[in-house]
């Protein structure tokens, strides 16, 4: 049985007992509840906490000798990061460059200054005279 306690603090809105326990608050005229006393959201909680908490052991496939971003990545944080500068160098572009092209897509140019239309819309939204 869910199991609201007064006051504001975590609910777990995926409950079967959700509807229940906000009809109970309802009832009772609580401005706010939580589920943090009830079993139900213990127990989930308890579950996320624990799925979290698996530890990275994967090492980054080029250093060898740092744990990658996490287990499924296959680098870590500064080999991911020479790896990016790695690819910048190769378009020819410098560090600034590559920053003001990251947020603009290809075939694509801006106007204004949140603007970007790409080349193939251009003339739908300005025809030429």
């Amino acid at each position: 049985m869910a199991a609201a306690a007064k006051g504001p603090g975590e609910r777990f809105l995926d409950c079967p007992g959700y509807e229940n326990c906000l009809s109970f608050a309802g009832i009772q005229n609580w401005r706010s509840f939580n589920c943090e006393a009830c079993s139900t959201f213990k127990a989930r909680l308890k579950v996320i906490k624990t799925a979290s908490e698996k530890e990275n052991t994967r090492l980054c496939e080029d250093c060898r000798e740092k744990f990658t971003i996490s287990p499924k990545h296959r680098y870590c944080r500064s080999c991911l990061g020479k790896l990016g500068r790695k690819k910048q160098l190769e378009k020819g572009l410098s560090a600034g460059e590559a920053k003001k092209s990251q947020n603009k897509p290809i075939g694509a140019f801006t106007i204004g200054i949140q603007i970007t239309i790409p080349k193939e819309l251009v003339h739908l939204i300005f025809p030429s005279k």
